[in-house]
C-alpha cells in the first residue's frame, strides 16, 4: 500500500491534478509513458501495475 501512495503521489506532482487515476491524461496518450514511467520509478511490483506497454500490434 505505501508504494501505491508513492506512485500515487508522483503522478499528482506529475500531472497536476489531484485525483490522477480517475483523470484521462495518464490513461491515453503521451501521458501513458510517464504514467508507466512513475510505476518503475516508485518501485512498484509489476503485479500491482494499473498500465503496461504491448509489445507489437
Amino acid at each position: 500500500m505505501q508504494r501505491l501512495r508513492a506512485f500515487i503521489e508522483h503522478l499528482r506532482d506529475e500531472l497536476g491534478v489531484p485525483y490522477p487515476l480517475a483523470h484521462a491524461r495518464p490513461w491515453v496518450g503521451p501521458g501513458r509513458h510517464l504514467f508507466i514511467s512513475a510505476q518503475e520509478q516508485v518501485g512498484l511490483p509489476p503485479e500491482l501495475w494499473a498500465c503496461v506497454e504491448r509489445q507489437g500490434g
